[in-house]
This record gives C-alpha cells, sequence and structure tokens, in this order.
C-alpha cells in the first residue's frame, strides 16, 4: 500500500512538472475541494458495486469523468447528473483521446483532422444552444408585449 502511495506521488509530480497542472494524491475518496473528480478505478464495473466518491459530497462546479465504458451511465455519473453537473464518459474519453494516439503512432495530419472537426462541431454545438437561447429569449419579449397589449 505505501508503495502505491509512492508512486501515485511522483505520478503526480511528474503531470505537474511537464503539465503545470497541480495534482494532489490524498488518502481517502472524499471530493470535497476539487474541479474534477475521475473514476480511474474498476468500481462500477458491477451493477452492485460501491460509488468510488461520496456523491452527497459533489458540488456545484465540479465535472465528473469516469473510465469506465460498461454500464453507462455509471452511478457515480447517474449521480452528477442528478446534480446537474457536467460529467464526461469513459468512451467519450476514449474518443477525444484519439487523436493523441494517432500522433503516437505516427498519424499526425489524422489526429489534426479530428482535432478540427471536433473544434467545428463544438462551435455548431455553440452556436446551436445559443440561437436556441436567444429564440426563448424572443419569445419571452413577444410573449411580455403582447400581455402589455392586452392590459394597455
Amino acid at each position: 500500500l505505501e508503495f502505491r502511495r509512492v508512486l501515485f506521488r511522483s505520478l503526480a509530480q511528474a503531470i505537474t512538472r511537464s503539465y503545470g497542472i497541480p495534482i494532489q494524491v490524498q488518502a481517502d475518496s472524499d471530493p470535497t475541494g476539487f474541479d474534477v473528480v475521475i473514476n480511474c478505478s474498476p468500481m462500477g464495473l458491477q451493477l452492485d458495486d460501491p460509488v468510488p466518491v461520496p456523491t452527497d459530497k459533489l458540488a456545484p462546479g465540479m465535472v465528473v469523468a469516469d473510465i469506465l465504458m460498461k454500464n453507462m451511465p455509471t452511478p457515480l455519473l447517474r449521480a452528477a447528473m442528478a446534480k446537474s453537473l457536467p460529467v464526461l464518459p469513459g468512451f467519450d474519453m476514449l474518443i477525444l483521446q484519439t487523436p493523441l494516439f494517432l500522433d503516437y503512432f505516427g498519424l499526425p495530419q489524422v489526429g489534426d483532422f479530428l482535432r478540427r472537426d471536433e473544434i467545428e462541431r463544438a462551435a455548431g454545438r455553440a452556436l446551436h444552444q445559443r440561437d436556441q437561447q436567444n429564440r426563448c429569449q424572443i419569445h419571452e419579449l413577444r410573449y411580455a408585449a403582447d400581455i402589455s397589449n392586452e392590459i394597455g
């Protein structure tokens, strides 16, 4: 067990050094105070597995990810979605890593193509969401104008 803690601390330090991202290793599974909570354990592969973190401690502002691709959404992701937290399921994580795999195996042009494609699709989703919000606002303004005309 101590060997694993030393290994985890070493990995966290390497990530911090290489990417400038502060990584913290802790002795328990309490997610309090973290921005990103990732289940990297096999907990959730079986339907009767315990949830890897106390779900009552999931809080606004957290993003919850689960590397598992079986039994989606996992109980952890369901708990996060019930709190309207953004989630990232295992299959989505795999897809988002595909450009990195392609880079590693000597196909950076294909990886770049997938990155551009994802950026374009994300931009399209953002524009669609903005248009939907604008339509709702326009509808609310028309409704308010109709009511004021009926009253006035």
